[in-house]
């Protein structure tokens, strides 16, 4: 990594607070993905959210949301609060993990405008940790966002503590307007995405930038991997015991999912990228055999979708969007036979090498 100072370069820490956010995001992802689960199945939500004597004030406060305002409407929260102390007392762990969410969200972009301002260039094949942690990290703020817009019922949780908190304590939770915001504001992910992201494209084009080598050497088909006789002991049974010299081994033991997530949320959330033929051939090369990207478990998002979502409103992107548009149909028809075939090669090709050694 390379910056210019413009304080104290050891006062930064950037390499320390990259690891601390991402321990973060990894155990805020969990939170919300059980939060979005539990409010999904009727069995293990608050059952107060499907009471009758509440449908209007839900009804009103989603209508109205962020707009909490108890005195002027009175009428309508009276159903509130002959709840309020069970609201409050259900609702609150709901209520705080979206607060802790907005606290992280504003750690990682404060970090991500520090490292732009200090100029900060990445390069995997230099500075391996920091360079992953900092990828790792704007995919996992990413998921986080998305995977926040997919939660159900989560105007209706914040709106309905924030009108219990205001009625019990005749004022306003302190976190709610710039809680209340941030949800409105990511009810569209990907636009919002792209503008915090935008602010950050240097550090991450010089971040993906590097990954080129490394990511084009490794996807390939399986047979180009048999032509290379990439895990074979017999092709060359005299190197057998000679060490494999390279300079970026420890970017060889990298996924390619990892390396894909990377690359595909990197690109398509900053769109600005895309002007960059190596970035776009890299991008081009992600979603032939990607369909779709994981967020966390078994949520995913396509990723044609999501990189349409983010060009269709932009002007002048109309012959890129054709062009992306036939990769992935060219992908759909293609990509179930090339991940077939590398899990074939892999498993012949480990079932040779245990045959050898076990010998």
């Amino acid at each position: 990594m390379s910056y210019k100072t413009v304080a104290d370069s050891s006062q930064l820490k950037f390499a320390e607070k990259l690891v601390i956010l991402n321990d973060r995001a990894v155990g805020m992802l969990t939170r919300i993905y059980n939060m979005k689960k539990a409010c999904a199945d009727p069995k293990s939500q608050p059952q107060f959210l499907n009471d009758k004597t509440l449908e209007s004030a839900i009804s009103y406060i989603v209508k109205r949301f962020p707009v909490i305002d108890i005195k002027r409407n009175s009428t309508v929260y009276l159903s509130i609060n002959d709840m309020k102390g069970n609201i409050i007392k259900k609702l609150s762990l709901y209520y705080y993990t979206f607060v802790d969410l907005l606290d992280l969200k504003d750690a990682i972009l404060q970090l991500f405008t520090a490292m732009d301002a200090n100029q900060c260039r990445l390069n995997i094949n230099q500075n391996l940790d920091l360079t992953t942690s900092f990828l790792n990290l704007v995919v996992n703020f990413c998921s986080l966002m998305i995977l926040l817009s997919r939660v159900e019922d989560r105007k209706t949780v914040l709106g309905l503590y924030a009108a219990a908190y205001d009625i019990l304590h005749t004022g306003s939770e302190t976190s709610f307007p710039r809680l209340g915001q941030m949800i409105v504001d990511y009810e569209q992910p990907f636009k919002k995405l792209s503008e915090d992201l935008g602010l950050s494209y240097r550090v991450i084009s010089s971040a993906l930038e590097s990954l080129k080598e490394t990511y084009f050497r490794r996807n390939i088909s399986a047979e180009q991997q048999r032509d290379s006789a990439m895990i074979s002991l017999t092709a060359n049974p005299r190197h057998m015991l000679y060490a494999a010299q390279t300079n970026t081994i420890a970017c060889e033991y990298m996924s390619l999912d990892t390396m894909d997530r990377w690359i595909i949320f990197g690109v398509s959330l900053c769109p600005r990228l895309l002007s960059d033929p190596s970035l776009l051939q890299l991008f081009q090369k992600a979603m032939q055999h990607s369909l779709a990207v994981r967020l966390f478990r078994d949520e995913t998002i396509f990723t044609f979708s999501m990189i349409s979502t983010v060009l269709e409103p932009l002007k002048n992107q109309n012959k890129l969007l054709n062009e992306l548009k036939e990769i992935n149909i060219l992908a759909i028809q293609t990509c179930g036979h090339l991940h077939a075939h590398r899990r074939h090669f892999f498993t012949y090709g480990i079932k040779r090498i245990v045959f050898i050694v076990g010998r």
